[in-house]
């Protein structure tokens, strides 16, 4: 190695060397360390922005949650705005004098905000801000809102009590408020929450008699709007919604205050076995909590898909939730009722420990001919009914309708107000009887509805005496024929805590003692929507008209009054229930019937083997003049009319008869064939479809067949009865293509 070389390397560094080093050190860390100042401070500025863009859309929501127009009090009646006990009005909008002062995380933010009414201008075609004459109300407030923070030396504490410097600023947000209140545009607020957001707007109360209102007291009343069926006509599966509406009156007129929106539909489904994480399975049915339903959470458990994307877009949540089984330490010990889709369902039909589908209730799968049997293996095609509430804007699998009542009534019972006050108060002491004699696990032996005591309710129609029902009609409804009525009072399952916070209620306790369940799990139930404490709003019960839903059946047959019963249509265009008068005197008892379940929203066909035993009737005595001739004789002939096809529903088939009287049941038909008859037979029609090839079959003790087309591509078969016997039940099965497949 060369020696200069040597002696540089031993050299080392100078003095002055080492301090220019030192100096371009120091000035990297003072730029370094204005750099994180600059960071930090933007860091907390952006911070405080965030902070008080959140203060601002919350002002906006809170003020968008007016109750009413003006400003009222809880009674209904007018007060100032501000006064003690107002609540929040659209009237009440108004510019800030002075700034609010509102904390969040340690730092005072001041909100104002100023307010501009506009009101449409016809003449203009357009918007002012000048109050035209005349006008009661703006159509639209707009809202400038400033949130600003930091005092004018620019400190402020935080949430550690320290100074800091946090600079000032300000945002501005604009924003418009309707005042058209609308339920959707307030803040949604949980089962915990101690504020109620949901405002206030007036309600106009239905027409009778198709909807009634049930008085619950308190001047609070409950009324159901009228069903509406959508019969999905790509494979003949139905949807049916209605809503449930609580309101209040006053002088100053109704007011909404709650709406429960429910959807029953019929499926059909894939089986899957439980999967290993519960996000892949499904929920716990939503129930009632005494103000509002409240939606457990996933469990792994068998579940569903939908196997048809030609029906209800709701089958992939009904398929995919209604089913039992599976654990979750939220399940409420002591309740197993409360974790069930169907809690008075016999244990004979839910699956076996140590089974593939463990814990969930039996599913069942149509053969070709309509038959019933198990699906038990992974894949299998199962139908389906499910019972839909709207939570937060989704439709979630409630618990299983339960129909407890069913009553019918003539043409014009309901129209008057005594009529609607007698049919209210018994539906309302059934109901609070009915709930009062329930007991711990009420399920295993459920109380039973009393009928309707016809002497205890004035106007109360009376079984024995509806000779009005055809003398001395009005003009308008023609004196042949008029439309009979039912109506179903359905009661939710109540839940050991329901029953507990019902009981503290009826004990004296109020809304804020009143409460059950573990406050951190999904079954919890506190009154903290509306802080009723009126025990009738709180049972989960409604009254709904079932009249283009029941099937209508008379007795003896077409003897004197004949009734419709036409295939479901959508919006309830069919007819069902109009009696007709084919003889000129005689009496008749007249009977609608309907599944108490699901299927009683959607009258399609079973899907398990108690369709029958969950099936009820109301009947209604039909009286033609005095004279009472009379029953024409004859053999009642009666049978099922089933079908394996997928997506079509022998629901839809109709029938029509020679020589004999026949009517069509929920699941089937009747037909009295006179001993005089001649060319006795029933026809079934109604079951084409496009590009399909579908055939009527009768089995087991056959009745003899034709099969026949007319011009508009309706296929019907005729089947003869001229020696058909009241001791067997027939089956007429819809197939595909021939029978005996």
């Amino acid at each position: 190695m060369d020696k200069s070389m040597t002696q540089g390397l031993h050299r080392g560094f100078s003095l002055l060397e080492v301090l220019i080093a030192v100096v371009i050190f120091a000035i990297g860390m003072l730029a370094l360390a204005s750099l994180q100042g600059s960071l930090t401070r933007s860091s907390s500025d952006a911070n405080l922005r965030t902070t008080a863009a959140n203060i601002a859309e919350r002002t906006i929501e809170d003020l968008r949650t007016f109750r009413n127009i003006d400003s009222l009090d809880a009674s209904g009646d007018p007060i100032a705005c501000g006064a003690d006990g107002a609540l929040s009005s659209y009237q009440c909008i108004a510019s800030t004098a002075d700034a609010v002062q509102i904390t969040d995380g340690g730092i005072a933010f001041d909100v104002t905000f100023d307010v501009t009414d506009y009101y449409y201008d016809s003449a203009a075609s357009g918007f002012t801000a000048t109050e035209p004459d005349g006008a009661a109300v703006s159509d639209f407030k707009l809202i400038e809102l400033n949130v600003t923070w930091g005092a004018s030396a620019g400190f402020q504490q935080d949430a550690s009590g320290n100074d800091v410097d946090l600079g000032t600023g300000e945002i501005t947000l604009s924003a418009i408020i309707s005042s058209v209140s609308m339920q959707a545009a307030g803040r949604v607020t949980t089962q915990q929450e101690d504020n109620d957001f949901d405002p206030f707007v007036n309600y106009n109360p239905g027409a009778n008699p198709d909807i009634v209102s049930l008085s619950l007291g308190q001047n609070k009343f409950k009324e159901s709007l009228t069903p509406e069926p959508t019969v999905i006509r790509d494979d003949e599966l139905v949807e049916t919604r209605f809503e449930v509406i609580t309101y209040s009156q006053s002088d100053n007129g109704s007011l909404f205050l709650r709406r429960e929106d429910f959807a029953a539909v019929s499926c059909e489904c894939e089986l899957n076995v439980a999967p290993d994480a519960a996000s892949d399975g499904g929920r716990r049915p939503t129930i009632w909590a005494g103000d509002e339903y409240i939606e457990p959470e996933f469990v792994a458990k068998p579940y569903g898909v939908s196997a048809n994307n030609l029906q209800s877009l709701l089958c992939d949540t009904c398929c995919q939730d209604h089913h039992d089984g599976g654990s979750s330490s939220n399940d409420p010990s002591g309740d197993p009722g409360a974790i069930l889709y169907d809690p008075f369902r016999h244990s004979e039909d839910y699956w076996a420990d140590g089974d593939t589908f463990a814990g969930d209730h039996k599913h069942y799968q149509r053969d070709r001919r309509g038959n019933l049997s198990e699906a038990t293996t992974d894949g299998d095609r199962y139908v389906e009914a499910c019972k839909l509430v709207r939570k937060d804007g989704f439709f979630r699998v409630a618990q299983d309708f339960r129909q407890e009542g069913l009553n019918t009534f003539q043409y014009d019972f309901l129209d008057q107000v005594s009529e609607v006050s007698a049919y209210s108060t018994y539906v309302t002491d059934s109901v609070s009887t009915f709930v009062g004699s329930m007991t711990d696990g009420y399920e295993n032996s459920p109380p039973t509805l009393a009928p309707p005591a016809r002497t205890a309710y004035a106007a109360f129609p009376s079984a024995n005496d509806l000779t009005k029902a055809y003398t001395n009609l009005p003009t308008a409804t023609g004196v042949n024929s008029q439309q009979l009525r039912s109506r179903g009072i359905y009661i939710d399952y109540l839940s050991d805590g329901l029953r507990s916070l019902i009981t503290c209620l009826n004990d004296g306790g109020d809304a804020d003692s009143c409460d059950a369940g573990d406050s951190t799990g999904p079954y919890y139930y506190k009154l903290d929507k509306t802080g009723s404490e009126n025990v009738l709003e709180i049972i989960p019960f409604f009254d709904v008209q079932l009249t283009k839903l029941n099937r209508w059946t008379e007795s003896p047959p077409a003897d004197p009054v004949e009734t419709t019963n036409e295939p479901l249509e959508t919006g309830n265009t069919h007819s069902r229930g109009w009696a007709s008068k084919v003889q000129t005197s005689g009496d008749a008892m007249v009977s609608a019937s309907g599944h108490r379940g699901n299927l009683g929203l959607t009258d399609t066909d079973p899907v398990d083997p108690d369709y029958e035993t969950f099936s009820d009737s109301g009947e209604i005595q039909v009286i033609i003049n005095t004279e009472n001739p009379p029953d024409p004789d004859g053999v009642v002939v009666t049978g099922l009319i089933v079908t394996g096809i997928n997506g079509f529903q022998a629901s839809q088939v109709d029938i029509s008869s020679n020589d004999a009287s026949c009517d069509r049941t929920g699941n089937g038909f009747s037909c009295l064939v006179p001993t005089n008859a001649s060319n006795p037979w029933i026809r079934v029609s109604n079951y084409q479809k496009r590009n399909t090839n579908y055939v009527a079959c009768s089995y087991e003790v056959t009745l003899p067949g034709t099969s026949a087309t007319d011009t508009a591509n309706n296929p019907f078969t005729t089947f003869d009865l001229s020696a058909a016997l009241d001791t067997i039940t027939y089956q007429i099965s819809i197939e595909e293509d021939s029978c005996g497949g």
